[in-house]
């Protein structure tokens, strides 16, 4: 995959500012290593993932892919032996903002103000994807995404990464597919939310929303029941359940684009 080192040489690029009102800076971190990616390691031996994006394929047969690679080198350039300021939302505290694995999921910013997450983004380097801490920062994270898809930058100029159809969509756990359709039916079953787009259920792509996801969205204004005949954008992971299906953990996986 040919990568351009700065997307910004050909493509003029909107302002997108960090929303660093709805964060707390947990520290200033000086970066030691680039250990993939979408991850850091800090001087005092913590590691820093990159929230709110994917790098979808990072390894091909164990190797680390061109996406990978072209991720570790921007990040080198704008982070290596640098103070960068690590951000995490208010309502959290370190240990909450950890995953599993004790790596702190943040935002980070560099000393010369360049947020990494959108850096990787407007470069066509990664999709972003919503966790548990990024309220605040997906829609800009999104925003960022969209001007790189739209200019055909990086993994959008490439066929692989083209977004699907519900025709052309295939079961894989492991790889985050986007997928474009319009929505033939919504039914409800104990609870759990089915857009369903096709009109047999138990072989066409399915979109299942469950009921914690469907309170979020409520909360917010969303009533997918409102929803036949609407086309959509979802981002997951597809698994075989009926025919394809995507899984929503959260509500912001899902767009509403006409």
């Amino acid at each position: 995959m040919s990568i351009p080192a700065h997307a910004e040489d050909s493509i003029k690029f909107e302002p997108i500012n960090f929303p660093s009102s709805a964060y707390i800076t947990l520290a200033t971190k000086k970066i030691k290593n680039v250990v993939d990616g979408n991850l850091l390691e800090a001087e005092d031996g913590s590691f820093l993932r990159l929230d709110g994006i994917r790098i979808p394929a990072q390894y091909e047969g164990g190797t680390p892919s061109d996406l990978n690679v072209a991720a570790r080198n921007i990040l080198k350039e704008h982070f290596i032996d640098k103070n960068a300021s690590i951000y995490i939302p208010q309502k959290s505290r370190q240990d909450h903002a950890k995953n599993r694995l004790g790596q702190i999921q943040a935002q980070i910013v560099s000393p010369e103000g360049l947020w990494a997450q959108k850096l990787l983004l407007e470069n066509g380097l990664a999709y972003a994807y919503p966790s548990d801490y990024t309220a605040a920062s997906y829609p800009y994270l999104l925003r960022a995404e969209t001007i790189a898809r739209e200019n055909k930058i990086g993994l959008w100029g490439k066929d692989t990464y083209a977004i699907l159809n519900p025709e052309t969509i295939a079961e894989n756990s492991y790889l985050m597919q986007l997928v474009e359709g319009s929505i033939v039916s919504v039914a409800t079953v104990r609870g759990n939310m089915y857009l369903n787009f096709g009109q047999d259920w138990k072989t066409d792509f399915t979109i299942m929303i469950p009921s914690n996801v469907r309170k979020t969205m409520s909360k917010s204004g969303l009533n997918p029941t409102e929803w036949q005949g609407k086309k959509i954008r979802v981002r997951g992971f597809v698994e075989d359940y009926n025919g394809p299906m995507i899984k929503l953990t959260f509500a912001e996986q899902l767009e509403v684009l006409e």
